[in-house]
């Protein structure tokens, strides 16, 4: 009983047990090397699941980016525009040079055109198509052409006496534009002064075939 009551003995044999262990332990751990390579496994294999999920994340965000680009890009070609008069235009001088003025804007994606000048500027190189249709109060005679940076494209005549119903003309043309080239219709020449507006004049154009950047 005395030798179990002894502190400093059993501290000893603790120490003396404990010391034991360890090195059985750290025998056994050098002995046999399993466990060091299973961690190693382990952690392999940690890190293979990791680059996965990485290479995951990662396609997955290079499909968003260049779904994202595609919706720019496809915002960025969206041109087009149908304007008309709002009220009536009277013409002013017949030397050609005078612009008509579609003042009530509908639709005009890309903000292309102008409706203080008249004038639409090309926010995107590519084909396009214009239709523009004139209405004027007989009798008399009124003839415009639609015309891009000078250039004369196509031209509508309206023509007509009878004095009970409005004189009509329309014309398309398909033209191939740079980013800043203008296309307005001109008035050119003809005795009638008075052109119709609300629905029955407009000017009208879209973006059919964007260039290749």
């Amino acid at each position: 009983m005395a030798f179990c009551s002894s502190p400093n003995l059993l501290i000893a044999v603790a120490c003396l047990l404990a010391s034991s262990c360890y090195s059985a332990m750290e025998s056994e751990r050098s002995d046999d090397p399993e466990p060091l390579q299973t961690l190693v496994m382990t952690q392999a294999h940690t890190i293979q699941q990791l680059q996965a999920k990485l290479a995951a994340m990662e396609t997955k965000f290079e499909n968003e980016l260049t779904a994202l680009r595609a919706r720019i890009t496809k915002q960025e070609t969206q041109v087009a525009f149908n304007v008309r008069l709002d009220s009536s235009f009277v013409g002013r001088d017949f030397n050609g040079t005078e612009t008509l003025l579609f003042d009530a804007v509908d639709v005009n994606l890309g903000d292309g055109y102008d409706n203080l000048t008249g004038i639409f500027t090309a926010p995107v190189a590519g084909v396009y198509e214009f239709t523009f249709k004139i209405t004027h109060t007989p009798p008399g005679a009124l003839h415009v052409f639609l015309v891009t940076n000078g250039h004369e494209l196509a031209e509508a005549e309206a023509n007509g006496d009878d004095r009970k119903y409005p004189d009509r003309a329309s014309s398309t043309a398909v033209v191939q534009l740079k980013v800043g080239n203008k296309v307005w219709v001109r008035r050119s020449d003809g005795d009638s002064t008075h052109i119709q507006g609300a629905f029955r004049s407009s000017f009208a154009g879209v973006l059919v075939v964007p260039d290749h950047p």
